[in-house]
């Protein structure tokens, strides 16, 4: 892995964000409404003063970050063992022992004028992590078996997110997600040139929208004309149809966004060219569900660069549905009480020519509040089924391969979910995510953690290596992607200059 896109992984990770035509400021107020109540618990004016913290780490670590040349090489050659799936190489450069297992430790953290990340925190490490501070441990273990060695990697990272708190997040994907199923009767009422202006800067993105669609979308390009501005740049929204259901306070959603290469061509090319190459790598269908029915299904298709989103909402909350109807009197969301999920994944992947199909596999999701936040628990227990087919290349069955393999490729990728799946001392493929906020004035913490059991042999690393090859980026593309994600906060930057100017100052 380049040390390029080590970088734009830092960035993208460690900031989380992100003169004009007159409309309603009322219309800007009610779309800015999730970013507000998320950064400022609803006060815009506090709002306004963090979300500049993060403007201004995201623009240090952008510029000024400082990784200890030890810990650059580390990283670099632990994600060229990824790349090639090298498991047992990885193992063997982790740096330090634990009992049983190799680790890794790196710290991030912001001094006046630079973010540094190194192999050891700068002074007294504080219990909690300041805004933007994160420490990452790396873990793996070697396990013998009688034919193969398999290897038990575990991977940690607790990241300060600065003065948030999980209400507020609710709260502001409840506000979000009332903006998806209502359209602004403010400015639905505006018929002024400048209003006008914004429908046609939609309508210009993706002709092909309805009317109900354009007005949707007008009032968020109002409010964040530079982030929709990028947007158009690198695709556009296919459509985002919202149909009521039953009394009309249901609404039925599908949207979908499609990057464009052509436009994508224009500012970022080679970037262009690294998506145009995924071809068709994967299609993907992940299906949510509770235990009334499902929640939402997001498909992503690398051919067509597009995703989908599919859901129903009521008063600002996903709804189950059963049948493609909304499940009535089922009780609203309540996130003092812990609630069991699970994601149904179907893959498709095409590998030079080899199709292989993936499905039913279920990822089991609870969660649970805490005293100080909530925790997210996912488990994958269940072997899936694997279906293999198509020509290499277009020309050599897999059948035909099949006969010079020491095993069949759809039993090597059983093979491979086998020990994915019940390995981890019978726990699976396990991730949590916790977010917490122990003391009163002091920054939110995000923890992550992931294991996995991995099967190292030859051929999976052929495998994996197609397609890591295809899929992770080299230092051209890192260095477009960083370009990428710095446009998209300066854009946020410059909108919220925007909103601080037109709301703060009105009366």
């Amino acid at each position: 892995m380049s040390r390029l896109f080590f970088r734009w992984l830092l960035w993208a990770a460690v900031v989380m964000p992100g003169a004009v035509q007159a409309v309603a400021v009322e219309v800007i107020k009610r779309a800015w409404q999730p970013p507000v109540t998320l950064a400022g618990q609803g006060d815009p004016a506090l709002a306004v003063a963090r979300l500049r913290e993060y403007v201004g780490l995201q623009r240090l670590v952008m510029a000024h970050t400082d990784i200890h040349p030890e810990t650059q090489q580390f990283i670099d050659e632990l994600w060229a063992s990824l790349e090639s799936f090298d498991l047992d190489r990885f193992y063997r450069l982790l740096p330090e022992r634990d009992d049983d297992w190799r680790t890794m430790q790196v710290y991030g953290q912001a001094t006046d004028d630079r973010y540094r990340v190194g192999p050891a925190p700068l002074g007294l490490q504080a219990p909690v992590p300041a805004l933007g501070e994160f420490e990452a441990r790396i873990r793996a273990q070697e396990i013998e078996q009688p034919k193969t060695t398999h290897y038990l990697l575990n991977g940690e990272v607790e990241l300060g997110l600065g003065d948030l708190t999980w209400p507020s997040m609710l709260q502001s994907t409840e506000e979000a997600l009332r903006l998806m199923g209502q359209c602004d009767a403010v400015f639905a009422r505006d018929t002024s040139a400048d209003a006008n202006d914004f429908r046609r800067h939609v309508h210009a993105m993706n002709p092909a929208l309805t009317t109900t669609e354009v007005e949707s979308l007008a009032p968020l390009w109002a409010a964040f004309p530079d982030i929709w501005t990028l947007l158009a740049s690198v695709g556009e929204v296919e459509n985002l149809l919202t149909a009521p259901v039953l009394d009309g306070t249901y609404r039925s959603i599908e949207a979908s966004f499609v990057i464009d290469p052509e436009k994508l061509r224009h500012a970022y090319p080679t970037l262009a060219s690294h998506l145009d190459r995924l071809d068709s790598l994967l299609h993907m269908q992940l299906d949510l569900h509770d235990r009334y029915g499902r929640l939402l299904a997001l498909t992503i298709d690398t051919e067509t660069l597009r995703g989908q989103l599919t859901m129903t909402l009521h008063r600002g909350q996903l709804v189950p549905t059963r049948g493609g109807q909304p499940v009535l009197d089922v009780p609203p969301f309540d996130p003092r009480i812990a609630h069991d999920l699970v994601a149904h994944i179907d893959t498709r992947m095409d590998i030079l020519g080899i199709i292989a199909r993936v499905s039913d596999m279920d990822a089991e999701i609870r969660y649970r509040p805490t005293p100080t936040g909530a925790r997210f628990e996912a488990a994958v227990t269940r072997i899936p089924k694997v279906q293999v087919g198509g020509r290499a290349l277009g020309l050599v069955p897999a059948d035909f391969i099949n006969i010079f393999l020491p095993r069949h490729i759809d039993e090597l990728v059983v093979d491979f979910l086998t020990v994915a799946c019940e390995g981890n001392g019978g726990r699976g493929i396990t991730a949590s995510a916790e977010v917490s906020r122990p003391q009163s004035g002091k920054a939110a913490q995000l923890s992550l953690e992931g294991t996995f059991e991995g099967l190292d042999n030859f051929l999976v690393r052929i495998g994996m290596g197609i397609v890591n090859d295809r899929v992770i980026p080299d230092e051209a593309v890192s260095e477009e992607l960083r370009q990428l994600v710095f446009d998209a906060h300066e854009a946020f930057s410059r909108d919220l200059d925007q909103f601080e100017r037109l709301t703060l100052s009105a009366p």
